[in-house]
């Protein structure tokens, strides 16, 4: 896209969660000593960034359990996959004196599932240096859920340790894995996973004992902004300056007949509005235009029109001497319109009891904005 066609966008966009399956990874690299990890949130016990032989790690005490610093408490997709890496400290009386505990919710030591498939509970998924287990009841059937493999091998080895961990998640089946392996496979796992969290436990205490994850990667996360379905918008655009002189919801502009008289010398393009905004978009949306689909919208007001109670006007509307506003329409009771007035400019404020003079305005067309990405004549772009 032409530099004048990046200069006159007025769209505004936010880098996390616009609709897509996301990535979660955490590189604490840059991160001081004793700070809590500035991509986790701690809903449990203690947590914070510590250099350990020689690599940053997340450090787990009083009974940690941290989850994923995202805007959502449902983003995890149909299918998604958890890697990380879990420190095992020496052994001193056995192998199951500590393991990390992952939960598909917050912090509860069970979730009740109730769906089509099943109804009972799950315990967490906790993994121990040597195997796995995930314990629960099936109240239909009347018995316990018991998954659980150890290997008699590993439990023998005492010294230290890192471990590769995997959760793969796809439509129900569950997998765990240790360092590849494969411990734990659930082909109907009953409860639909929300959210991730990851706990750190020891029996054994004292500051020789550490809890320590690092290499975090969560994929397969559903977006977590709301109204992620978008919003239909039209935007014009004027074809002397390229410049877009105001924004429309499609569903008001559906009169092409009329459009031109309100908008001369213009061009049209169908977008989609995402995130939080107001008539006029803010901070933390997006919006995606199609370029190679020209729209000619409607929703034009001409002078003479009578507008009725529960009219709306959008910024970016003119009105035109003799146009009558009556209570019910956007503007408040008490603002006076005289006739002779000159047309009212885009983002005009009307307060009740208060008169605006001609020229009150404030400019909508001064956002900058550049280009992210651009994929099948369709841009994204990103406020500067």
């Amino acid at each position: 896209m032409k530099t004048k066609q990046i200069r006159t966008l007025i769209i505004l966009f936010l880098t996390i969660g616009i609709g897509y399956s996301q990535n979660f990874q955490d590189n604490p690299s840059n991160e001081t000593d004793g700070d809590f990890p500035k991509n986790w949130d701690l809903i449990k016990g203690s947590a914070q960034i510590d250099t350990f032989q020689g690599e940053k790690v997340i450090s787990l005490s009083n009974g940690a359990i941290i989850t994923p610093l995202l805007n959502s408490k449902n983003y995890l997709a149909d299918s998604f996959t958890l890697e990380f890496e879990a420190y095992f400290n020496g052994v001193l009386k056995g192998p199951t004196e500590q393991h990390y505990s992952i939960r598909f919710w917050d912090s509860s030591d069970r979730i009740i599932f109730e769906n089509s498939i099943g109804k009972g509970w799950y315990g967490p998924v906790k993994i121990f240096r040597h195997g796995a287990y995930l314990y629960g009841n099936d109240e239909i059937n009347k018995r316990n859920i018991a998954h659980n493999v150890f290997n008699n091998d590993h439990a023998q080895k005492k010294e230290a340790t890192w471990r590769f961990i995997a959760i793969h998640f796809n439509k129900g089946s569950l997998k765990v894995f240790i360092d590849g392996n494969q411990i734990i496979n659930v082909p109907k796992y009953k409860f639909k996973p929300a959210i991730v969290t990851i706990g750190g436990e020891t029996v054994e205490t004292g500051n020789s004992f550490v809890r320590a994850i690092k290499n975090v990667k969560l994929t397969g996360i559903k977006s977590s902004k709301p109204n992620q379905a978008g919003t239909k918008i039209v935007l014009v655009i004027n074809k002397e300056t390229n410049h877009v002189q105001n924004i429309e919801l499609f569903e008001s502009m559906q009169n092409a007949e009329l459009v031109n008289a309100k908008y001369p010398n213009s061009s049209f393009r169908l977008g989609i509005l995402y995130g939080d905004y107001v008539v006029q978009p803010l901070k933390n949306s997006a919006i995606s235009i199609n370029t190679s689909k020209a729209y000619l919208p409607g929703d034009q007001f001409l002078p003479g029109d009578q507008f009725l109670p529960g009219d709306q006007f959008l910024p970016g509307d003119q009105y035109l001497p003799g146009d009558q506003y009556l209570p019910g329409d956007q503007f408040l009771p008490g603002d006076q319109f005289f006739p002779d007035d000159p047309p009212f400019l885009p983002g005009d404020q009307f307060i009740k009891d208060k008169q605006f003079l001609p020229g009150d305005q404030f400019n909508m067309r001064i956002i900058k904005a550049k280009i992210l990405a651009t994929k099948n004549n369709k841009v994204l772009l990103k406020v500067e």
